[in-house]
């Protein structure tokens, strides 16, 4: 807390070749000042794609649109992203992911039961449930919390 005024930090996360940051609307220093100082891609011989690049602000249902923050130069805005094989929405909607998750669960369980009329064990049906159904549905849950 700065004189009086609660501040918010912003985030960068670094996966693999991916980058991700997290800029509250309310902060020190903007997206495009944290956008600058990526410094470890060029000191590693790495080029920020902007071509990838793409911006999500994320906003309450009926919150006006007057209050977002400025667009970023040269970066596109899209109304939805994909993380690491996770699906977010401007709105923290998660519907059409949760639509999608049952989707496949249902192929696949579809096929298990095949697998069950020609014979296979119940112990190697609940092993692939496991390990393809359960992880899908339980991948990322604490996100959507």
């Amino acid at each position: 807390m700065i004189s009086g005024l609660l501040i918010f930090l912003n985030y960068l996360i670094k996966y693999a070749d991916d980058t991700t940051f997290s800029c509250p609307q309310t902060s020190l220093t903007t997206a495009e000042l944290e956008m600058a100082h990526v410094s470890w891609a060029n000191e590693n011989k790495m080029a920020v794609n902007l071509l990838k690049t793409v911006e999500l602000l994320f906003h309450r249902p009926n919150v006006s649109h007057d209050l977002s923050p400025l667009a970023m130069s040269n970066i596109s805005g899209v109304d939805s992203a994909e993380l690491l094989g996770v699906h977010f929405r401007h709105d923290l909607n998660f519907s059409q992911l949760v639509e999608s998750v049952v989707s496949i669960c249902n192929q696949i369980i579809y096929l298990l039961a095949k697998l069950k009329k020609h014979g296979l064990g119940v112990s190697t049906m609940d092993c692939i449930f496991n390990v393809i159904v359960l992880n899908k549905i339980l991948y990322a849950l604490p996100v959507y919390f």
